[in-house]
């Protein structure tokens, strides 16, 4: 029973105030109960208005979610105490070491906006460029960029592909992480909804940009974004943060291997994360665990170091 059903039950009569006074007591408790809870987690502090809920990370990052979405980040980081560390953490280390000025990065898949607002957090001059093609979760990205003052940070209710056209996605609401152009959840309660798509280096080439670094977390799509995206691997070099799942591609009729060959074949290395370092890979197979997949080209430094 909610609290709002609770109270009508004591001003009809239905139940007494001691008993409504001991009930609500029960409900209220959780807000204590809370305040020990976030002492393990990387979340520092709940606020709650009659706005909604807003949570406020341990690195200073705030952030609205939708209610009823069971893996937004913020709930992720009061289930697990975190999240994706690692690649963060791995993201963050390899900026740092290859940092210049008018250093640009590409969030593909910005959901509600992890990378957007934690990045600028410690990059504060960083460019970023987010694309989140699903218009509730785009609305939520909104928010939270105006939230955290993230003025760096420019954001494209858009999606990419291998060509520009009009696709259909496929969500649930619920399950935001979960949008693609396949119906990847099933069952009930998916919902569509039709977006554009471009191609990488058609939004590169308008823009006039160069990209330094590309977080690319499209559910399956992957491997069609970075077919869209060839002539800017070759020209710029980016550090490519991408995953890849083998039952998400399959949804795609390819295999995760092809995207690791299609880089080997524009000259990059394939690497994985274990204790905050770079560890080199090679092709997957049924025993691969690793999810996330960093692509660096030898020649990254070199690329980049003539713009410093």
């Amino acid at each position: 029973m909610n609290l709002g059903d609770l109270r009508k039950k004591y001003e009809t009569g239905q139940i007494s105030k001691l008993v409504f006074i001991k009930k609500m007591h029960q409900i209220h408790k959780t807000l204590f109960d809370y305040a020990e809870y976030l002492k393990g987690t990387d979340m520092a502090k709940i606020e709650i208005s009659g706005k909604g809920v807003i949570m406020t990370t341990k690195s200073g990052v705030r952030l609205v979610s939708d209610k009823d979405d069971i893996r937004t980040p913020p709930l992720c980081i009061l289930n697990f105490s975190h999240y994706e560390s690692n690649e963060m953490d791995m993201v963050v280390k390899l900026i740092k070491k290859y940092w210049h000025d008018g250093f640009t990065f590409l969030d593909i898949g910005g959901n509600i906006g992890w990378y957007a607002t934690n990045l600028p957090k410690v990059f504060p001059e960083m460019r970023i460029h987010s694309f989140e093609p699903i218009p509730s979760t785009f609305s939520y990205l909104k928010e939270n960029i105006k939230m955290n003052r993230s003025d760096n940070v420019r954001i494209y209710n858009f999606g990419f592909s291998d060509s520009q056209k009009e696709l259909t996605f496929y969500f649930k609401q619920g399950d935001s992480v979960n949008a693609s152009l396949r119906n990847m959840s099933g069952g009930k309660g998916v919902r569509k909804v039709k977006s554009k798509v471009y191609k990488v280096d058609d939004f590169v080439g308008r823009k006039k940009i160069h990209v330094d670094f590309i977080k690319c977390d499209v559910e399956g799509a992957e491997f069609f974004v970075f077919k869209g995206a060839s002539k800017i691997l070759m020209r710029d070099k980016p550090v490519v943060l991408a995953e890849m799942l083998r039952k998400w591609a399959a949804k795609f009729n390819y295999h995760p291997n092809e995207i690791i060959n299609y880089f080997k074949n524009l000259g990059y290395l394939c690497y994985t994360i274990k204790d905050l370092k770079l560890s080199r890979f090679n092709l997957m197979d049924e025993s691969t665990v690793e999810t996330n997949f960093i692509f660096i080209h030898p020649d990254w430094a070199k690329t980049h170091e003539k713009r410093k």
